[in-house]
């Protein structure tokens, strides 16, 4: 204490070296923690960006140019596609009125039958293309729009069918809207097109079955995709060397008609030497006729077959673009 006394200076300044040395101490351990926990930080997220930076669509310039091109062309082609899809939307003109509908109902069904009249088809006696339960009242208002619709559908359908010559119309079963019923069509789940369910059944050979399904491919505003095709044989039996039918040539053509050397002139030599040939032994005459070719003949046959098919199909019915706007 009488050292202190005795110099004060020194002392004081002592203590106040000691007191920020203190002070100095304490901020340095507490700076070096934050330290650790900042450079730990800084460690973790330089790791993940060198990891990221080693992924294919890291955000840098280069990616961010790359994807927004991307993304421009991808709107682009999903614009293109709508619009492509679009042309097969229903028209709003067809919401005509339960006796309009009615009316060009028995107009497109006379025109059909008359079609099939023609094929040469045989037909049901209440066949009203899928739509017999309006032979004899009228559909309901809130179901013309869309009724009118699968009529313009189901025309083009059943006189592509009679253009292919079937023999027989069996059956048609057209699946009822919930319109028909009087309800409302909601469309909760955002779908873009809309299937309506048809079932024919007709018999007709190849050509006709492939006549038929080819039709159902080619059309335009129609849209048709094909569910499900059983075809049967209406023969049980395989077809054999007596079912074929040869054209046969009229008699009243002569044989030289058919004379593949008429107008040549071969000569006295040729003609001697068709002497010596008829002089000839006639033993060649008496040999056993060569064994018939029956894969020519069943060629003839083949494919000429009465066929049942039944098809299912779906008319479809594009509702318009369900996509969000920014998208659009």
């Amino acid at each position: 204490m009488n050292w202190i006394k005795n110099n004060p200076f020194i002392a004081g300044v002592a203590g106040i070296t000691l007191t920020f040395c203190g002070i100095l101490y304490f901020f340095s351990s507490k700076w070096n923690s934050t330290y650790e926990a900042t450079k730990a930080n800084f460690d973790e997220s330089y790791q993940a960006i060198a990891t990221a930076e080693r992924m294919a669509l890291f955000p840098n310039t280069q990616n961010r140019d790359g994807k927004v091109k991307s993304l421009e062309e991808f709107k682009k082609n999903l614009s293109e596609t709508e619009n492509l899809f679009l042309s097969y939307k229903s028209d709003d003109k067809l919401n005509l009125s339960p006796q309009e509908f009615t009316d060009k109902l028995k107009l497109s069904q006379q025109a059909v039958s008359e079609k099939f009249s023609k094929a040469k088809c045989e037909i049901p006696s209440d066949f009203f293309l899928g739509f017999e339960n309006y032979s004899n009242q009228l559909a309901p208002t809130s179901a013309t729009k869309l009724l009118s619709f699968q009529l313009d559908n189901l025309d083009y359908v059943f006189s592509a069918l009679a253009e292919s010559k079937p023999s027989k119309l069996i059956k048609v079963s057209r699946e009822v809207a919930i319109e028909e019923s009087s309800k409302p069509f909601l469309n909760e789940a955002k779908q873009v097109v809309r299937l309506h369910p048809v079932e024919v059944t007709f018999q007709g050979n190849e050509m006709t079955a492939r006549n038929f399904i080819n039709s159902l491919g080619k059309t335009k505003p129609h849209y048709f995709l094909i569910r499900c095709i059983r075809i049967e044989n209406t023969k049980r039996n395989s077809p054999n060397t007596k079912d074929v039918k040869f054209e046969t040539i009229s008699e009243k053509t002569s044989k030289n008609e058919f004379d593949e050397f008429e107008g040549f002139d071969f000569g006295e030599d040729n003609q001697e030497e068709s002497t010596e040939v008829s002089l000839e032994d006639d033993s060649s005459k008496t040999e056993s006729k060569p064994k018939e070719d029956t894969s020519r003949i069943l060629n003839q046959v083949l494919g000429q077959e009465e066929l049942n098919v039944f098809i299912r199909f779906d008319i479809v019915e594009h509702l318009g673009s369900q996509l969000p706007s920014k998208l659009k």
